[in-house]
């Protein structure tokens, strides 16, 4: 089973559900489905849940169209990268050369309470936390590993085959993408996890920690005016609702359309298969034919043949043969009766 897949309904099914709670009791301003982008530098594409890109380089962070909800991905060009930021105080610093899917997001500043699972596909991400509450989490998923937290600071990256994730601060549970293995990896330490799943703790290098200094360098906090917009957007709690629900219906209609593009195209394989199977037992049935008139012209030939060889003979025994006799037996019955 894939680990990925189900937390990610699971989380989805959350989700849903504490919208349709909201439609029930009082809205919370404090409640945000979604990230704040803090920072902007170099190309940066937003990935629709259809799969669509918007180039949103220019746009300005801390407003309204610079919030990411679930469903919704990030991608990064070279020397470039996007900081997001939650309410409470959970940062994430998309590195260079990068593509995330923020799958499910569940904050409650007010309660201390945040379920986050971001996917990282390609490139790297920083994480910086504050402490969590029990029952909160943040997860960071890869191809070959998933690393989930409650508070700290930390980098994860894939490169190829293989995943890493390096701890400033804090300590971090890796394991690989299946769950089979899991080792805990605490500050200064790093796990690397290859496609056999298998999970190796080791110290940091200079390198690493350099890297890290680099990557989760100067993070940009959400403002004044970030928090504004997202309570403006909170106070209409139905929009944000009808966005989420939006990416939703436009990933069903592409799955829609996906599955009925399948089965126009078996359809089609279908008819071909079936035209050309008509077409091979025409062809048998053309030469089963032409075989059974040849047979028939060939034995018509034979009994004209038997016939006229019949017709033959039966004359030149009228002729010789049945005549001499008559003949000669006549001639010798006068000869005989012929007084001598």
């Amino acid at each position: 089973m894939n680990y990925r897949i189900l937390f990610s309904g699971l989380l989805l099914v959350v989700l849903l559900s504490c919208g349709d709670k909201q439609q029930v009791k009082q809205k919370q301003p404090d409640d945000l489905q979604g990230a704040m982008i803090t920072a902007i530098k170099g190309k940066v594409e937003l990935i629709n849940r259809d799969g669509s890109k918007k180039d949103i380089s220019g746009i300005a962070p801390n407003t309204k169209e610079a919030l990411l909800i679930p469903g919704q991905g990030l991608s990064t060009a070279k020397d470039s990268s996007v900081d997001l930021s939650f309410t409470n105080g959970i940062q994430f610093r998309i590195g260079a050369s990068t593509q995330i899917n923020l799958d499910s997001a569940k904050i409650l500043s007010g309660e201390n309470f945040s379920q986050v699972l971001l996917d990282l596909n390609k490139g790297k991400v920083f994480v910086k936390s504050p402490k969590l509450s029990k029952g909160s989490y943040i997860t960071v998923t890869s191809p070959t590993a998933v690393a989930a937290v409650r508070g700290t600071e930390f980098l994860t990256k894939t490169e190829g085959t293989k995943s890493s994730t390096m701890v400033k601060e804090g300590s971090v549970s890796v394991s690989d993408d299946e769950l089979n293995k899991s080792e805990v990896v605490n500050q200064d330490q790093k796990a690397e996890v290859n496609e056999n799943g298998k999970v190796e703790v080791k110290p940091l290098n200079d390198a690493d920690k350099n890297e890290l200094a680099d990557v989760g360098n100067s993070i940009a906090s959400i403002t004044e005016n970030g928090k504004k917009e997202i309570e403006s957007i909170l106070q209409n709690f139905e929009e944000q609702k009808k966005l989420i629900l939006q990416t939703i219906e436009e990933q069903k209609r592409s799955n829609e359309a996906l599955i009925k593009g399948q089965k126009e195209s078996d359809q089609e394989l279908l008819k071909e298969q079936i035209r050309k199977d008509r077409e091979t037992l025409e062809a048998i049935k053309s030469q089963a034919k032409a075989e059974k008139d040849s047979q028939l012209e060939k034995g018509k030939a034979d009994a004209d043949a038997i016939k006229s060889n019949s017709q033959s003979d039966m004359s030149k025994i009228k002729e010789n043969k049945p005549v001499d006799s008559q003949s000669g037996a006549k001639s010798e019955l006068e000869r005989i009766k012929k007084p001598q």
